[in-house]
């Protein structure tokens, strides 16, 4: 049915898959959004350091070709002033490595 879709959680995807690109990939055209934050506190991408790696899906996005959006479901435990430019270059920069 055209009206079903699916939406991607990165934050989710932490604890209940093995693999970002995997899943991603599972859902294929049936995804229609994806939710973004922090690996480990869901809070803005890059609070939780390294652990705030998102390569590997954004590889199974770009294999889609998908061209939907990404939103930040996420607090924000730093200044917003700097946590969200931050954020915005950190997976701005993981985009391209993917």
């Amino acid at each position: 049915n055209p009206g079903v879709r699916c939406m991607g959680d990165f934050w989710h995807m932490t604890w209940e898959e093995t693999s970002d690109m995997g899943a991603f990939l599972s859902a294929g055209n049936y995804l229609q959004h994806v939710h973004i934050a922090s690996r480990k506190t869901r809070n803005v991408p890059g609070e939780d350091n390294e652990a705030d790696n998102y390569i590997n899906g954004f590889k199974g996005l770009k294999m889609l070709g998908y061209h939907h959006y990404v939103s930040f479901e996420c607090g924000c435990r730093g200044n917003r002033e700097t946590a969200l430019p931050n954020a915005i270059k950190l997976l701005r920069k993981q985009w391209d490595e993917a």
